[in-house]
């Protein structure tokens, strides 16, 4: 427990006890009016008797202060307590707004880096993933390798089947490849049936490991009721120098060549 959280659990207590301590503050009063009666105005009667009261008036004057004091001691504790509900209540509404507040924020940067149909990165953000990716192997010597696939005669399934089963493969294939990635891995629909991959920690044989489970694991892959798909895929990886633009040109480079040379392919090119 922090020292703030400490401090407000002891002003707490302090408050509960207000009406007690007010109680006490009047019989305190009552004390020192009588020590005042007795010692400072000479009175010769014995202590006792200026403490009990010369008169039923003067009773009633003393128990009317205990009275008192005891109220607004009271009243000071109720006040407090309604502050301090008043101020759970501002901290918890501050709480709620702060969650919508972080909940929206994570929604608009959904909007702005994600692909709508899909779920996965779009090309925007991971171009900026890539920018970084190479920024970070040149600093600390780190290999990484970038792929690009491309879903096989995808054309012909939305001719076939329409559009409406064609983006439903589009996000099962999707799935598929979250499900068979690292979480350190950054994947994005690069556009239409095309989706790049960052293979952080990888060098070109690793990403060509990856890229043929990826193409062996759909062969026999039902991706939909009664459609299977293939890949072709174009690999690359970071050598010194690279830039974004040349490490996607290579890896287009060899997805053309893995789709020319008849399709369902991995293709790499340093």
């Amino acid at each position: 427990m922090n020292n703030a959280a400490k401090t407000g659990s002891l002003n707490d207590r302090i408050i509960q006890y207000f009406p007690a301590l007010g109680f006490i503050a009047g019989i305190l009063i009552w004390i020192l009016d009588a020590c005042i009666d007795h010692f400072l105005m000479k009175n010769e009667e014995i202590f006792f008797e200026s403490l009990t009261g010369h008169s039923p008036s003067e009773i009633w004057m003393r128990t009317l202060i205990i009275i008192i004091t005891t109220s607004i001691s009271f009243i000071a504790k109720s006040l407090m307590n309604k502050q301090k509900r008043t101020e759970n209540l501002l901290r918890e509404y501050q709480q709620q707004l702060e969650a919508k507040v972080d909940e929206r924020t994570k929604e608009l940067e959904n909007i702005a880096f994600r692909d709508p149909l899909t779920h996965l990165l779009n090309r925007r953000k991971f171009s900026e993933i890539l920018e970084n990716q190479i920024n970070r192997s040149e600093r600390y010597t780190e290999p990484f390798a970038l792929l690009i696939c491309d879903i096989d005669y995808f054309k012909k399934i939305n001719d076939r089947y329409g559009h409406q089963i064609g983006d439903e493969v589009l996000l099962k294939f999707s799935m598929y490849l979250i499900n068979n990635l690292r979480n350190s891995d950054s994947c994005a629909r690069w556009g239409g049936e095309e989706f790049i991959i960052l293979l952080p920690q990888n060098n070109l044989k690793e990403a060509e490991i990856t890229a043929e489970k990826l193409r062996k694991g759909l062969e026999n892959l039902e991706i939909i009721d009664e459609i299977n798909i293939t890949i072709s895929t174009g690999i690359t990886s970071f050598s010194k120098s690279d830039n974004s633009n040349q490490m996607v040109k290579r890896a287009d480079d060899a997805l053309y060549i893995a789709k020319e040379s008849g399709r369902n392919k991995v293709v790499a090119l340093e």
